[in-house]
């Protein structure tokens, strides 16, 4: 944030953090590498009504809402592929984002041995 100057981006603090993508991360987790497109089929499968933007939802809680028409798996940096989801969750008139990953055990401890290295 400091370091690529995006904060200079925005009028104010509320505007800056409404627009973070990944502000709130959620993980799912399981146990192998071709788990991840299952469940991400899975997930297509459930916010199966398309609403604006490319943002899915299901009428069980139409409150919450997935980016479900990007390429996925999403190539890293590092040149591994994530499967990384937009989401919006909706309450009170307000949208707050959200980021959604989904991993296997294999690419989580990479991720964890990759940060530590590179950040820390």
């Amino acid at each position: 944030i400091l370091r690529n100057s995006y904060y200079k981006k925005y009028k104010n603090s509320e505007e800056f953090i409404s627009n973070l993508s990944d502000l709130v991360g959620v993980r799912i987790e399981c146990r192998f590498i071709e788990d991840e497109k299952t469940i991400h089929k899975m997930l297509k499968k459930h916010f199966n009504i398309k609403g604006l933007k490319g943002y899915f939802y299901n009428d069980d809680n139409a409150n919450i809402r997935l980016e479900l028409e990007s390429k996925q798996p999403q190539k890293q940096k590092n040149g591994f592929g994530i499967y990384r989801i937009d989401g919006l969750y909706q309450h009170n008139n307000r949208s707050i984002k959200f980021e959604l990953q989904i991993k296997s055990l294999v690419n989580i401890f990479w991720g964890e041995i990759e940060h530590k290295v590179i950040y820390k």
